[in-house]
């Protein structure tokens, strides 16, 4: 399937970013990589944050997708973190979508 053009003008953007903060000098103090961090989310556009997550998220730990899923689900409308879910449920594993929703049961509902 062919993308548009403005999707693929923003994965280049975006990888353009992470290219600059990997081809960096890797003797990196933890300000810096911060910096590059935030650099990285910066160039990330609200359009372009639901297919950063489905890429993102999946490949995190159970632990860290778990916290990570609990500080978007506080602070997202319940819409926006159930359209996230929906993203992300059909790319995990059974037993890895399990210890999310496990995960974020235990956890204060959202205010």
């Amino acid at each position: 399937m062919a993308e548009s053009a403005s999707l693929a003008s923003r994965r280049a953007r975006i990888a353009t970013t992470a290219a600059r903060a990997i081809n960096t000098p890797a003797a990196r103090d933890a300000p810096e990589i911060i910096a590059i961090e935030h650099a990285i989310i910066a160039s990330i556009t609200p359009e372009d944050k639901p297919l950063t997550l489905r890429w993102m998220l999946p490949a995190l730990s159970p632990q860290v997708r778990a916290m990570m899923a609990g500080m978007l689900r506080a602070n997202l409308p319940p819409e926006a973190m159930a359209g996230i879910m929906a993203i992300l449920k059909p790319h995990l594993s059974g037993a890895n979508w399990r210890k999310l929703t496990e995960a974020l049961d235990k956890l204060p509902a959202a205010a």
